[in-house]
């Protein structure tokens, strides 16, 4: 993992298909480390221990979707957000904690902004 800011990290690129690349990224706070989005890369996931671990895991649409989120939920007990409209895709993978259906706050102060567009649960944080 690559610091980017004292409190944040990006995981190692990823091309899931061609012309397409991402990241994760984990910030770390005393009230619980946070994944945004999704990474397929084990040794990542590894890596995260050494930082705290991981406390809350958000997407922000469909398409971060895989297996890893069974990794990352096993290793770390994370709780899983997503967009209730999204909840059927999720449900193929692993059910989330937390459904986002509107402009919240969780995890104490992450703002949850719904930004239908992409895909119709696509969410910033």
């Amino acid at each position: 993992m690559k610091q980017i800011f004292p409190d944040l990290w990006q995981t190692d690129v990823e091309n899931p298909f061609p012309g397409l690349t991402t990241h994760a990224y984990l910030l770390t706070r005393e009230e619980g480390n946070v994944l945004f989005y999704n990474t397929g890369h084990e040794y990542e996931i590894d890596a995260m221990a050494t930082l705290g671990g991981v406390d809350w895991q958000l997407l922000s649409h469909q398409d971060e979707l895989g297996k890893s989120l069974l990794r990352v939920r096993k290793r770390y007990g994370a709780k899983l957000g997503g967009h209730a409209l999204e909840r059927e895709a999720f449900a193929e993978i692993l059910e989330p904690d937390v459904l986002f259906t509107g402009r919240q706050t969780l995890a104490g102060n992450i703002e949850v902004i719904p930004t239908p567009g992409h895909t119709p649960g696509s969410t910033c944080f």
